[in-house]
C-alpha cells in the first residue's frame, strides 16, 4: 500500500472543502464567492480570540469557558480558512504558498554561530 505525502493529502483535503463550499454555496458571482472565502478568514479570527479569551478566563463569569485545545483547534480553522481561500483565488496554491514561506523565512537573518 502506497503511502502519501501528507501535503499532498493535505491540499487535497483543501479541494474536497474547496469543492464541496462551491457545490453547497448558492451561485453567487466569481468576485462574491472570493469575498466570502476571503471574510471567512476573519469569522474564524473571531472565534479562536473568543476561544483565546475563555482559556484566559477573560470571560465575564469566574471560571475559564475555553481549554487550550479549543484555541488549538481554533487556529487550525483559521489556517483551513486561509487555505480555502487560497485555492478559491489562485491556481496551483500549494506552490503559492510554498514560494511565499521560503520568502519570509530568507528574510530572517541568520544567526551567527557562537
Amino acid at each position: 500500500m502506497e503511502e502519501t505525502d501528507p501535503v499532498d493529502r493535505q491540499w487535497g483535503d483543501v479541494g474536497v472543502l474547496r469543492q464541496w463550499l462551491d457545490r453547497e454555496q448558492r451561485p453567487e458571482a466569481v468576485r462574491e464567492v472570493r469575498m466570502a472565502r476571503i471574510l471567512a478568514i476573519g469569522a474564524a479570527y473571531g472565534t479562536a480570540a473568543e476561544a483565546l479569551n475563555g482559556a484566559l478566563g477573560l470571560n465575564p463569569g469566574p471560571v475559564a469557558t475555553h481549554s487550550w485545545d479549543d484555541v488549538r483547534d481554533a487556529v487550525a480553522d483559521i489556517a483551513v480558512a486561509a487555505l480555502v481561500a487560497l485555492d478559491t483565488i489562485a491556481g496551483a496554491p500549494e506552490h503559492i504558498l510554498a514560494a511565499r514561506l521560503e520568502e519570509l523565512a530568507d528574510r530572517v537573518p541568520a544567526d551567527p554561530l557562537p
